[in-house]
């Protein structure tokens, strides 16, 4: 639990660059609001840990941070409604991320697509996406695409998307276009082997890979000839 006292704490290290509140639970939301949102306290962090309760502490401390560049957010096991995350996203000013990492999220409606989308779009200089265990429902997967389609990430790590076949097509045909990538990750158990062979297919273009992780990624003969003939055109690529 957050009380009054360490947050009080918190606030008065004048250089904190790192604050990670996944651990912890707040029934007190004026908790944030009191010791946070000074200008004067605080003002230094670079990175953001939050979980679905303490996410609330995001809009205060995107305020008074300037150079927050790193936010991940684990949206389950604490007390705390789904559907704020996504009003907290919508209302939050950080404009400033370069990494942006979500761990069990679910996006059910287009309403939550939206504003997941918009959220990413308006981080002009993020170059790292990472979703794990993220799940994303048909109505919500047209929005989910568009995101990838107009990204610049330099690295994007899927680990479980939870989807269902077809719209889990689209997305690896979407990424298959990406080929501004340096880092690639995607680890799903449940992709099916003609999607696996999709993916594989376009990682030839994929020629500025500097890392790539299929890990348990269900390949048949032929998709396994296809990573590689794939791999040959990657003489960037460090990690496999």
């Amino acid at each position: 639990e957050i009380s009054e006292h360490m947050a009080k704490c918190i606030s008065s290290f004048k250089n904190l660059g790192k604050l990670d509140l996944t651990g912890y639970h707040c029934d007190n939301a004026d908790i944030f609001q009191n010791h946070f949102a000074s200008e004067l306290t605080l003002n230094t962090l670079k990175e953001v840990h939050v979980n679905m309760c303490s996410v609330r502490v995001l809009p205060i401390l995107c305020l008074t941070n300037k150079h927050l560049h790193v936010v991940k957010l684990h949206a389950r096991g604490w007390k705390g409604d789904r559907t704020s995350i996504f009003s907290i996203l919508s209302e939050s000013a950080v404009v400033t991320l370069r990494r942006f990492s979500v761990r069990f999220l679910r996006v059910l409606t287009r309403e939550e697509s939206a504003v997941f989308r918009k959220f990413v779009q308006r981080q002009g200089q993020l170059s790292e996406l990472s979703l794990t265990l993220f799940e994303v429902s048909p109505e919500a997967c047209p929005d989910f695409v568009g995101m990838l389609k107009e990204s610049q990430f330099r690295s994007l790590k899927l680990r479980r998307l939870e989807m269902k076949r077809p719209q889990l097509g689209d997305v690896i045909e979407q990424i298959a276009n990406m080929t501004q990538l340096k880092g690639l990750t995607l680890t799903d158990k449940h992709c099916n082997e003609m999607n696996a062979e999709r993916l594989c297919r376009g990682l030839g273009d994929m020629t500025s890979l500097q890392q790539l992780n299929l890990s348990d990624l269900c390949l048949s003969a032929h998709g396994v000839s296809e990573l590689a003939g794939a791999l040959t055109n990657l003489q960037r690529l460090q990690l496999l």
